[in-house]
């Protein structure tokens, strides 16, 4: 079954064993766009991502490289970040209303309610960062077929 990935293009900028943290640059639609004198949005913006190398695989700073990540790890980041925290006070808002009658005490604790779902969060880094991990591959083996939407289909 063939697993679909999104890839980067990205430079290693530092090497510390086998963590490398990389640098790739997010270009915008502004060339095709219509309103692209007035818009104050950059054209073009610079990310950092810490990812770990494969055993055997050595990079050096300067090195381009494909960084992959599966859909399935962005989805998971989603839901952990966004979802999750959205449906914790969008239920809570409304059971705590329910109880007290009042407004802003509930909408106060709802948010409340983040603080130790963020600290939960905070205590399972190390699992979460196993999770949610990008790979490095070198430019030149990307083993895949690059598709037109600049997706990598990876045969398993």
């Amino acid at each position: 079954m063939a697993e679909t990935v999104e890839r980067y293009h990205a430079v290693v900028e530092a090497v510390d064993g086998s963590r490398l943290r990389l640098k790739t640059i997010q270009y915008g639609a502004c060339g095709a766009c219509a309103l692209k004198g007035k818009c104050s949005s950059p054209e073009s913006a610079e990310r950092f991502v810490d990812a770990t190398a494969a055993p055997g695989d050595t990079y050096k700073v300067g090195d381009e490289v494909w960084l992959v990540a599966s859909k399935g790890m962005g989805f998971t980041a989603l839901l952990y970040g966004v979802i999750i925290p959205f449906l914790i006070v969008f239920v809570s808002i409304f059971l705590f209303q329910a109880l007290w009658h009042n407004e802003p005490l509930s909408g106060l604790c709802a948010l409340a309610l983040l603080v130790p779902y963020y600290l939960l969060l905070a205590l399972n880094k190390g699992r979460m960062q196993r999770k949610l991990t990008f790979t490095v591959r070198h430019l030149a083996e990307s083993g895949g077929t690059l598709l037109e939407s600049g997706e990598l289909r990876v045969e398993s």
